[in-house]
C-alpha cells in the first residue's frame, strides 16, 4: 500500500565524483562533500533537504567508496543508485562527462544539486511540475553564473561567467521535468566540461527560437556556498550551531552528527574494527553501535551536555560510584602483567608525549623553561612529565 502523498515523480542527482580543487587542504583527503559544517558533512546537509522516499542517484568518484558508506550507514531507510564514474580527474573529465556516465539512471524528472550548494529551505514537494533554476539574490559578480529574469520570475537567460555581474548567482541546482530534451542536448560534446548549464541553455535557446515548452521558471533560496576555501569558511562561520559540541579536527578521523545518529570515521579500517570489538566488552558503559563498515561505526545521537561543562562536586561523586563495577580485579601473570604495564605506558605516556610533539610541529613551538601560565612560570612540559 503506497502512502498517500507519496507518490514522487523525479530523483535527486548528486554528483560527488571531482576532486574538489578549489577546497585542497580543507577536506581532510576527503571528497569534499564530506566536509564537514556544524558537525554534519555538506552532503547531508543537502539529504536532509528531501524527503525519505525520494529516490537518490549518486556519482562517485574521488573518495567515492568513503561517500558510499557514509551515506549507507547514515541513512539506511534511504534509496540509493550509486554510478562509479573512472575518468574524474583526467582528459575529458568533467561533469558533463558524470553526468552522462548517470544518464540511465536519470530517464525521470529530476532536481540536479551542485555537491557544494547548502540550502534551508526544504524541498517536500510531491513532483516536478515545471523546469526550474535555483538562484540567490546574491549578485554573481565574476564568481559565478547568473541568471536574467523577467518580471513573472522567468528565466531568461542562464550567463556563463561575468565580469561584475549584477544580477542574481545561480547557484548550482535546478528541476528538469522536460528530461528527454535536456539528455537530447547533453549529447553534444561540448557538454562533456560545462556539465548541466549546457543541456539548461540549450532548452532556454530551443525555447526562445522555437517556442518550445523547454522554459523555465525560477526558485530563489537561501544559500551557502562550498565551493572555495573562502566560502567555505564563511559557511563554516554563519552556520555553527550555539551548543554544538566543539570536536577537533583530524587528518585521518571525524565526529560527525546526522540524521539522529553520532558517525564515527576513520581511515584506519583496524581502528574502527577494535572499537566495534571494545564496545562489546563495554556495553554497560557506552553507547551501543548500531552499525558499521571499514571505515564508519554509528550509534544513537542522545542530546546532552558533555560532564566537564555541568560537573559539581556530588555528579563526579555519582560518576565513581557508578564505576564502581567497572573496576574488576584480575590475577595477572608475570607476562601478562609486563604486557598490561606495557600497554598502560604506551596508551598514557608515549601517546601523550607524542601529542605534545606533534603540537609543537604544527605550531612551528618548541618546549621551553620559559612558559608563562596565569602569571606563573612553568618548567618544560617535558621535565613535568618526567616527574
Amino acid at each position: 500500500m503506497v502512502e498517500k502523498g507519496l507518490m514522487y515523480n523525479y530523483k535527486v542527482f548528486l554528483p560527488t565524483a571531482g576532486i574538489g580543487s578549489r577546497v585542497k587542504g580543507e577536506s581532510n583527503n576527503l571528497n569534499k562533500c564530506l566536509i564537514g559544517i556544524d558537525n554534519k558533512p555538506v552532503i547531508s546537509h543537502i539529504i536532509d533537504k528531501f524527503h525519505p522516499k525520494v529516490p537518490i542517484v549518486m556519482a562517485l568518484g574521488y573518495g567515492g567508496d568513503y561517500v558510499k558508506q557514509y551515506v549507507e550507514i547514515t541513512y539506511p531507510e534511504r534509496d540509493f543508485t550509486f554510478v562509479e564514474i573512472d575518468n574524474y580527474d583526467g582528459k575529458n573529465s568533467g561533469l558533463g562527462l558524470t553526468m552522462n556516465k548517470c544518464k540511465k539512471s536519470l530517464q525521470s524528472p529530476f532536481i540536479f544539486v551542485s555537491n557544494d550548494t547548502i540550502f534551508e529551505e526544504q524541498l517536500y514537494f510531491d513532483e516536478i511540475q515545471y523546469n526550474w533554476l535555483g538562484y540567490s539574490p546574491i549578485k554573481a559578480g565574476s564568481d559565478y553564473r547568473s541568471l536574467e529574469l523577467d518580471k513573472e520570475g522567468n528565466v531568461k537567460k542562464l550567463n556563463d561567467k561575468i565580469k561584475n555581474s549584477k544580477d542574481f548567482s545561480y547557484i548550482g541546482i535546478c528541476g528538469i521535468k522536460d528530461y528527454k530534451e535536456f539528455w537530447k542536448f547533453m549529447e553534444d560534446d561540448e557538454s562533456l566540461i560545462m556539465g548541466e548549464s549546457y543541456g539548461i541553455k540549450k532548452m532556454l535557446e530551443a525555447n526562445e527560437t522555437y517556442m518550445t515548452s523547454t522554459s523555465f521558471n525560477s526558485f530563489k533560496f537561501t544559500w551557502y556556498d562550498t565551493g572555495n576555501k573562502q566560502s567555505l569558511l564563511n559557511a563554516k562561520e554563519k552556520l555553527k550551531s550555539e551548543y554544538q559540541p566543539n570536536i577537533l579536527e583530524k587528518d585521518d578521523e571525524a565526529i560527525w552528527f546526522a540524521n539522529n545518529k553520532t558517525i564515527k570515521f576513520s581511515m584506519d579500517k583496524n581502528f574502527i574494527k577494535d572499537r566495534v570489538k571494545r564496545s562489546k566488552n563495554l556495553e554497560l558503559y557506552i553507547p551501543t553501535i548500531t552499525d558499521y563498515s571499514n571505515n564508519f561505526y554509528s550509534y544513537d545521537f542522545i542530546k546532552g551536555k558533555v560532564l566537564s561543562d555541568k560537573v559539581t562536586g556530588k555528579k563526579f561523586e555519582y560518576l565513581l560510584s557508578w564505576l564502581d563495577s567497572f573496576w574488576l580485579e584480575f590475577n595477572l601473570g608475570k607476562k601478562e602483567f609486563e604486557k598490561f604495564k606495557l600497554s598502560c605506558m604506551d596508551f598514557y605516556k608515549d601517546k601523550t608525549i607524542s601529542r605534545i610533539n606533534l603540537y609543537y610541529t604544527n605550531f612551528n613551538n618548541m618546549d621551553s623553561d620559559n612558559e608563562i601560565v596565569n602569571d606563573n612560570k612553568f618548567p618544560r612540559i617535558h621535565s613535568l612529565l618526567d616527574d
